[in-house]
């Protein structure tokens, strides 16, 4: 028993070590900045009229410019897609699938006019005039930016912001990639690694870039 203090006076302080490192290495990840801060992009904003079913009045809409084959559209307040068979305004936080047959091209005003091959899936997060934020999450879709409105496209892991320009962007969740060739303009994408440290990088025309999401890894080589 004579030695029991002796030990503590050896673990307290290594104890109190390791604590110390816990709370330092959480703090560091509480205020680590996400992708969409260090691509300057406005979080969503709610305001105090919103409810489900209607998109916020400030909120930009979609027009469909042409429709062909089967494409799919999934309301705010809907658990199911249905088929557009007719074009509607797609408004904030609405769906568009396209299926094997499907093309589809939108213009979202002042912000870009969008179009999407077979079997592509968009979701848009966001339609406030100040950013646009769209996510897709599978097929190839091509972005006509303007310039009024900031754009961003959110795939797997990546954030590209994309500057006025012509851009295409395709992902394949099989096989967890997305590549962007930049046609005209430029892009901007945001992502972060396995160690969680953030990566920004810049894609000039008629470069372009993929991203392993499982390697958390993004290269631009030259377009060919």
């Amino acid at each position: 028993m004579r030695h029991i203090p002796s030990l503590l006076l050896f673990v307290l302080p290594l104890l109190v070590t390791a604590s110390l490192v816990v709370i330092y290495a959480h703090s560091t990840r509480l205020h680590k900045p996400s992708l969409v801060t260090l691509l300057s992009i406005t979080p969503i904003v709610t305001p105090p009229s919103f409810t489900l079913g209607r998109a916020p009045q400030q909120s930009l809409q979609g027009k469909i410019l042409s429709l062909s084959g089967q494409v799919d559209w999934q309301s705010r307040v809907a658990t199911q897609p249905a088929q557009l068979e007719t074009p509607a305004p797609i408004l904030q936080g609405e769906e568009l699938f396209t299926r094997a047959t499907g093309k589809v091209t939108m213009d979202i005003t002042t912000a870009a006019v969008i179009t999407l091959s077979p079997n592509t899936h968009i979701n848009l997060i966001q339609t406030l005039p100040t950013n646009i934020v769209i996510d897709q999450d599978q097929g190839t879709a091509i972005f006509s930016e303007k310039k009024a409105s900031p754009l961003a496209v959110r795939c797997l892991g990546l954030v590209t912001q994309l500057k006025q320009g012509t851009s295409r962007i395709s992902v394949d969740p099989d096989a967890g990639t997305v590549a962007i060739a930049v046609q005209t303009g430029s892009a901007v994408i945001a992502y972060n690694d396995a160690a969680n440290n953030s990566h920004v990088k810049t894609i000039e025309s008629g470069e372009q870039a993929v991203y392993d999401d499982t390697a958390t890894l993004a290269t631009i080589t030259k377009g060919q």
